[in-house]
C-alpha cells in the first residue's frame, strides 16, 4: 500500500470496527460454551454453533469491510 493509498483510509474508524470484531469473536465462544456448564447441556450442538458463528462474524466483517467506501474520508 503506497502512501497515497494510506491518506485515502480513516485508519481510527477501520480500527475501531476491526476492535469491536475482535472483542465480539471470543464473546460470542465463551457465551454459548458456557451455557452447557451452567445448564448441564452436553452436546456438540454447541460447539458447531459457536464456531458456525464465530465464521459467520469473520465472514459478515470482511464483507462489511471491503465493500463500498466505508472507510474512506470524505470530501
Amino acid at each position: 500500500m503506497s502512501a497515497g493509498e494510506k491518506a485515502e483510509i480513516n485508519i481510527q474508524a477501520m480500527s475501531k470496527f476491526i476492535g469491536w470484531v475482535m472483542l465480539s469473536l471470543p464473546a460470542v465462544i465463551l457465551l454459548l460454551a458456557s451455557i452447557p456448564m451452567f445448564f448441564d447441556f452436553h452436546s456438540t450442538f454447541m460447539i458447531y454453533l459457536s464456531w458456525g458463528l464465530f465464521m459467520a462474524i469473520i465472514a459478515v466483517g470482511v464483507i462489511y469491510m471491503n465493500t463500498g467506501s466505508r472507510f474512506k474520508f470524505k470530501e
